[in-house]
């Protein structure tokens, strides 16, 4: 049964003010998905697991990398001033060793700004008050952004991208439970390009559907995310739209976005904006210091180790 959440989307403005802008919107997403009964939906569920497998192997032949982002985003509220933030992040990986590395700052407020670094035996983070956190791993960021798993653009909308922590893993398993449970595979039609449209409802009343447009030509990337309500009369939640485009680019022989393009409606709310990727390395070696927590720390750092001993249980 999929989980209806309230999402208050706090966006930073140019003139320093920070703006509440209430997407009170039902943010369904494959991380908050369990299977659903499909009922009169074609049967093509092997179409559609096999589509997403070939999804996951094209995006797993990402094995490591170094990206620079750069975000802006605009919010329009009726009857509020329409507020405009851009942030940076920079994002490190190499999933093999499970390491991960992520910084963001928003543009003109040094206050939402951060750095977090994973690896598997610990998360370490460093905060704008000066303070490294080391604890154990697994444990989730407080940041006002999340890290994000860069297999995961065009599989969510903007807001569970960049404020829910998903693992791709994760996302693809609810999405192939999806699939095999009322996996509609078609073919579409976006830009002059054939591609392949995966549809699932994302909830029990059938009132949410999630759309994928996977370009089987380029290892099933996908190019174009739709989530929208779907109502029927009963329901007294405002209508919702979120619509993610993606540009693609190759190196290193593996597809890597290029721009995320988002647009999401929430009844007379609007929020849209881009993510513009600049890759420094794809799939190829990092010098050593990339995760290099001490390079974290400096001489007024204060270090808070919250670290709990990993209980050994009694034979």
């Amino acid at each position: 049964m999929a989980v209806f959440r309230s999402r208050h989307c706090c966006l930073q403005t140019q003139g320093g003010n920070l703006l509440r802008a209430s997407f009170i919107r039902v943010a369904i997403t494959i991380l908050l998905l369990s299977a659903v009964v499909s009922a009169g939906l074609p049967a093509k569920a092997d179409e559609a697991s096999l589509v997403i497998t070939r999804l996951q192997t094209g995006r797993e032949k990402l094995r490591n990398g170094r990206v620079k982002v750069r975000q802006t985003m605009n919010a329009t509220r009726p009857g509020r001033e329409q507020s405009r933030s851009e942030t940076e992040y920079f994002c490190a990986f190499d999933f093999d060793k499970g390491l991960h590395r992520f910084d963001y700052e928003v543009i003109g407020r040094p206050e939402f700004r951060g750095k977090i670094i994973r690896a598997p035996e610990n998360t370490m983070t460093l905060s704008p008050d000066g303070y490294l956190t080391i604890e154990n791993a697994g444990k989730p960021s407080s940041f006002f952004y999340r890290p994000f798993d860069i297999r995961s653009i065009g599989l969510l909308d903007f807001i569970n991208l960049t404020y829910e922590e998903q693992k791709f893993c994760s996302i693809v398993q609810r999405y192939r439970t999806l699939a095999a449970e009322q996996g509609v595979a078609e073919d579409a039609t976006i830009n002059h390009t054939r591609v392949t449209r995966l549809t699932f409802f994302a909830d029990q009343n059938r009132q949410v559907r999630l759309s994928l447009f996977l370009d089987g030509a380029r290892d099933f990337i996908p190019i174009r995310f739709e989530m929208q309500s779907v109502t029927n009369g009963q329901s007294s939640r405002p209508k919702f739209n979120s619509v993610v485009n993606v540009d693609w680019k190759v190196a290193s022989q593996v597809w890597v976005p290029a721009v995320m393009a988002f647009d999401e409606h929430c009844g007379s709310d609007v929020t849209n904006g881009e993510l513009i990727f600049s890759w420094e390395s794809v799939n190829g070696p990092f010098d050593g210091t990339t995760f290099d927590a001490e390079r974290l720390v400096k001489d007024r750092t204060k270090i808070l180790d919250r670290r709990r001993p990993v209980q050994i249980p009694r034979v």
